[in-house]
């Protein structure tokens, strides 16, 4: 039994057809092949359709075609930068479409017997990178660099810019090496951006410090004996989206005069949050939003802290021993990671 739509399709192709004397698939009409033929092709047959001629590349660039497929679409879509810049109102077609074939793409190659790496970025940094951390999305990746002698600084990219792949749109100078990356979109202050968490190290008495040698140079994923004291901390930052979107204006190509002078005259992007001061290192760090409000954790052997970015209330938690394995020595710490809210889960 033929639904109504369907009947639809048919008299409106069939009138349409009856009054042309050439009897073609063009002679259909624009807004009858976007609204009621397209919408029962699947993403490939689309694909394919816009290498049959000029007009129906241009319709299958519709942003009306991919936004229809998207409000329907079965699978996890890539993360997009929370703001109104990317909601779903304004959303380009090229934007729309790569959302559902980067998830159709990323779903065929998890999977695939042999997933491979279908992009990869080389970029000049003009220093040397101590560890990265993508952003969720990937729209932008944190980098922890040494620019220099005992110079470090944080510095981020911007990995699809309009106009320069992977342009540094960002940075801030740090007194020592930054490990433990973190970074995750967050609001703070009412406004939208990237919260950045990072562990620090450095000699607790400046006496202590001897010529060529510099402790960031040692590992942080084992335990050193240094022989002198040393302070660790925990540095929480905010660097707000709006100031990185005026770096992302495609009417000023990075690197030219224009663009150095527009981003001169721009206050610093990065705003200090918080800061945890400890003589004990930090084995684990995580940022998330718990119960509303932005909140940095830290784990130090059996101690988890949690502290909230915007009251500064912190809360600890002490980890016992397994149960009658209270009087053997352990080197195993808990791990801690935020899990989403009831509410947040589809």
């Amino acid at each position: 039994m033929s639904s109504p739509t369907n009947n639809l399709i048919r008299r409106t192709v069939l009138r349409h057809l009856a009054s042309c004397k050439k009897l073609t698939l063009l002679s259909i009409p624009n807004d009858t092949l976007v609204d009621l033929i397209f919408i029962h092709l699947c993403v490939r047959d689309i694909l394919r359709l816009r290498s049959v001629c000029r007009l129906f590349y241009e319709l299958t660039h519709q942003p009306m075609v991919w936004k229809r497929i998207l409000r329907t679409f079965h699978l996890p879509l890539p993360p997009l930068p929370p703001t109104i810049r990317y909601s779903f109102p304004a959303l380009s077609s090229l934007e729309a479409e790569r959302l559902v074939t980067r998830a159709l793409s990323a779903e065929a190659n998890w999977r695939s017997t042999i997933p491979k790496a279908y992009k990869a970025w080389m970029f000049c940094v003009d220093a040397e990178v101590m560890s990265m951390k993508i952003v969720p999305g990937g729209k932008y990746v944190l980098a922890s660099i040494r620019v220099a002698t005992n110079r470090y600084a944080l510095m981020l990219f911007m990995m699809e810019h309009r106009v320069k792949t992977a342009y540094p749109v960002a940075k801030i100078a740090i007194a020592s090496k930054a490990y433990k990356l973190e970074a995750k979109y967050m609001r703070y202050d009412t406004e939208m951006g990237i919260m950045i968490s990072y562990v620090r190290r450095e000699l607790k008495q400046t006496s202590d410090r001897m010529p060529g040698i510099d402790i960031s140079d040692f590992s942080e994923d084992h335990i050193i004996d240094f022989g002198v004291p040393v302070r660790y901390e925990l540095n929480v930052l905010h660097c707000r989206l709006s100031a990185l979107h005026i770096a992302e204006d495609p009417r000023f190509p990075p690197g030219s005069s224009a663009y150095n002078a527009r981003i001169d005259v721009q206050q610093t992007p990065f705003t200090d949050v918080t800061v945890i001061r400890s003589n004990t290192a930090f084995d684990f760090t995580d940022l998330d939003v718990l119960n509303g409000a932005p909140h940095v954790v830290a784990v130090q052997g059996r101690l988890i802290l949690f502290k909230n970015l915007v009251s500064r209330s912190v809360h600890r938690v002490r980890v016992g021993a397994l149960f009658g394995y209270e009087e053997e020595p352990s080197e195993i710490h808990p791990n801690v990671r935020f899990q989403p809210s009831l509410s947040s889960i589809p």
